[in-house]
C-alpha cells in the first residue's frame, strides 16, 4: 500500500501538470488524494511494527513528525519558486519527481510483509466505503458550496445534496454496526481506552490546521500583500518550529506526560487562530503573523507525535494502519 500510494501520487502529479483546462487538474487533484490517503497509514503501521515502545521508537516518530513541516516547507517554496519564475506546472513537475524519488526507494528498501498480511484474512468492506465516501463528499460539497450562490442554503442543489449526504452517512452507521462482516470501522476499536477522545482532539486539531494554512495565505496574500517568496518567508516558522519540536520530542515524549502535551498543543491551536482573528488592518507581520506561526507548529508537530506514538503501543497489529488511516492529515 505504501509503494502504490507513492506511485500513484507521481502518476496523477504528472498528469495535473500537463492538464489543459480547469476540470482536469480537479480532477488530477482529487485522484492524487488517493495517494498520501494509502502511503500515510501505511507509513505509520511499518513504522510502529519495526519500533517496540520506549525512548528509540519516539525519537523515531520525532523524526517522522520532523518530515511534515520539511515536507510542508518545501513544498511551498517551491510553489513560491514555480509562480514567480516559471509556470504553476513546474509545482506539479517537480512533486512528481520527488515523490518519484521516494517510490524507488520504498520499492529497493521496504521488506515486502505481504505473506504476513495474508494470514490476517481481510475482506474489503465495500458497501460501507461506498456510503461513507459518498456521504462526506455530499455532506462536503453542501457546506462549501452554499455560499457561493444567491440563494444559499435554501438552493435546491445545497439542500437536497446535504439531505442525501445525511442519509448516506446514517445508512453508513447501520451498515458498519450490522451487516459488514469486516466493518471499516470495527466497533471493537472505540472500545481502547481514550481512543474515542483522542480522534475526536485530532479531529478539531486537523480541521483547525486545513483551515488555518488556507485562509493564512489568503489573507497574507490579498490583505497584507505579501508576494509569493515573501509568503514562503512569512511561513519558515512553521517549517523551523516543526523541526526543533520534533527533534526535542524525541528525547522528552518518555518523560513527559502525553496528556500535558495535547494541553499544551489544544491551547496553541487557540491562539493561532485567534491572532488572525483579532489582526487589524496593517498589522505588523512581527505582532500577529509570527506568533501565530509558532501556536500553529507547536499545535500541529506534538499532537502529531503523541499521536502516532499512541495508536502504535496501544493498538493491535491489525489496527495500526486503520487508525493511521483516521488519525493522516495531509
Amino acid at each position: 500500500m505504501f509503494v502504490l500510494g507513492v506511485g500513484w501520487l507521481v502518476l496523477w502529479s504528472v498528469v495535473a501538470g500537463v492538464a489543459q483546462n480547469e476540470l482536469t487538474l480537479d480532477i488530477a487533484r482529487a485522484c492524487a488524494g488517493l495517494g498520501p490517503a494509502a502511503f500515510l497509514p501505511s507509513s505509520v503501521m511499518l513504522l510502529g511494527c519495526v519500533y517496540r515502545p520506549g525512548p528509540r521508537k519516539n525519537l523515531v516518530f520525532s523524526v517522522y513528525g520532523a518530515c511534515a513541516p520539511l515536507g510542508f516547507f518545501f513544498g511551498i517554496f517551491f510553489a513560491g519558486i514555480s509562480a514567480q519564475y516559471l509556470s504553476w506546472r513546474w509545482y506539479f513537475f517537480i512533486g512528481a519527481v520527488l515523490a518519484a524519488i521516494s517510490f524507488v526507494l520504498a520499492w529497493v528498501s521496504v521488506p515486502s510483509d505481504m505473506e504476513e498480511h495474508s494470514t490476517y484474512k481481510i475482506k474489503m468492506d465495500w458497501p460501507g466505503m461506498i456510503c461513507i465516501v459518498s456521504g462526506l463528499i455530499l455532506v462536503v460539497y453542501a457546506i462549501t458550496d452554499s455560499s457561493r450562490g444567491e440563494l444559499g442554503w435554501r438552493a435546491p442543489n445545497i439542500y437536497i445534496t446535504f439531505c442525501a449526504g445525511v442519509i448516506m452517512l446514517l445508512l453508513a452507521v447501520y451498515v458498519e454496526g450490522w451487516v459488514a462482516e469486516q466493518p471499516l470501522l470495527p466497533s471493537d476499536i472505540w472500545r481502547v481506552p481514550m481512543f474515542p477522545a483522542v480522534v475526536g482532539a485530532m479531529f478539531m486539531q486537523y480541521g483547525g490546521l486545513g483551515i488555518f494554512l488556507l485562509y493564512s495565505t489568503f489573507y497574507v496574500d490579498a490583505v497584507m500583500g505579501a508576494g509569493p517568496l515573501q509568503i514562503v518567508a512569512w511561513f519558515t516558522p512553521l517549517f523551523v518550529g516543526g523541526m526543533i519540536i520534533a527533534t526535542v520530542g524525541g528525547f522528552v515524549l518518555h518523560i513527559l506526560s502525553g496528556t500535558i502535551l495535547m494541553l499544551i498543543a489544544g491551547v496553541a491551536w487557540v491562539i493561532a487562530p485567534l491572532l488572525f482573528a483579532v489582526m487589524p488592518l496593517g498589522a505588523s507581520y512581527w505582532a500577529f503573523v509570527f506568533p501565530a506561526m509558532i501556536m500553529a507548529t507547536v499545535g500541529i508537530d506534538i499532537s502529531f507525535n503523541i499521536t502516532n506514538i499512541f495508536i502504535t503501543t496501544g493498538l493491535p497489529k491489525r489496527q495500526q494502519g486503520l487508525a493511521g488511516a483516521m488519525y493522516a492529515y495531509p
